[in-house]
């Protein structure tokens, strides 16, 4: 589940857990902020839900998005990060 620095989409949050070369996103992971991309890709296979952006709750994680259309997964029903983040 690893993506190469060329691979990363240039729109992508600096903070956004799949940008692994941000030091904002590892220090976001370490305080508990975000899921990380392994806890993502389960939420979306196990539980149905795609996480939304966490800048913008009205669109998929671009990070996640990418990563589960490059291994043709079906994406989940939108669920703002906020609710993951509150335990919704």
């Amino acid at each position: 589940m690893t993506m190469k620095k060329a691979d990363l989409d240039k729109s992508m949050c600096d903070d956004c857990p799949w940008n692994f070369y941000s030091a904002g996103s590892q220090m976001a992971q370490n305080y508990g902020c975000l899921p990380s991309p392994q806890e993502m890709v389960r939420i979306n296979d196990e539980e149905g839900y795609a996480l939304s952006c966490h800048e913008n709750k009205s669109c998929i994680c671009k990070g996640l998005a990418a990563q589960l259309k490059k291994n043709g997964k079906r994406i989940g029903m939108l669920k703002p990060h906020s609710d993951w983040y509150e335990g919704k």
